[in-house]
């Protein structure tokens, strides 16, 4: 397999005779993070944290107002049916955004947020940055 010169829009080697590459265009950065839990964060008035973590458990992108670990909460969001750490007092949204990589969004517990969760999906479904 012989490859061609660097695309600079993706920045992916493109492969001889393949008119499209099965590499994704959009490159992850910490501005598109930051942007997609902002939009999140507006979503929940009770929004205490965000963890994006791959299959394996290492953090890609935290965003925490107060003082948790977050490499307990990556473990976390990998390992649904485990705790951790003590989560008693929060609400916990996990979702995958791809097939290795998950998020979990923490919560204040609150019965607002059974409403705001259908305004949830839709964020991820269409501004998903992964």
């Amino acid at each position: 397999m012989a490859l061609e010169s660097l695309d600079f829009k993706t920045n992916y080697y493109t492969e001889n005779g393949k008119s499209k590459s099965n590499k994704s265009t959009r490159l992850m950065s910490e501005r598109i993070l930051q942007n997609f839990t902002k939009k999140i964060q507006e979503c929940f008035p009770s929004y205490e944290g965000v963890i994006i973590s791959d299959y394996n458990g290492y953090l890609l992108h935290s965003e925490i107002k107060n003082s948790l670990d977050e490499n307990l909460l990556a473990l976390t969001c990998i390992c649904e049916g485990r705790n951790f750490m003590d989560l008693s007092n929060y609400q916990k949204l996990i979702r995958p955004l791809s097939n290795k990589i998950k998020m979990l969004v923490l919560l204040k517990k609150s019965w607002r947020n059974k409403k705001l969760i259908k305004n949830f999906d839709e964020i991820i479904e269409k501004e998903n940055p992964i």
